[in-house]
């Protein structure tokens, strides 16, 4: 049976994050000031690790487009606005 997990991120450009293989991001947002992604999982699937991506509006993109797999963007409380991504690493097929 597939749930809704929430998974807290770090305040850096890129992160190592552990769900569950097949998982779907549905949104990413603050909550009591912390930025977090919600996916839709099954948790009897095997934990992988993805690499996430972070980047404020105007910042350099240093990896290829084809790389990057869009998740949202989110404005923070102090008004900056950031842009969170998946990288496909070459294990991803």
């Amino acid at each position: 049976m597939k749930r809704i997990y929430k998974y807290p991120l770090e305040a850096m450009p890129v992160q190592t994050v552990e769900i569950p293989e097949g998982a779907r991001p549905l949104r990413i947002a603050y909550q009591r000031g912390q930025a977090c992604l919600w996916a839709l999982v099954d948790p009897d699937r095997d934990m992988i690790q993805v690499q996430v991506l972070c980047l404020g509006t105007g910042w350099d993109v240093d990896y290829p487009e084809e790389n990057l797999t869009y998740l949202d963007t989110i404005f923070d409380q102090i008004g900056y606005v950031w842009h969170w991504f998946l990288i496909k690493t070459d294990s991803d097929v």
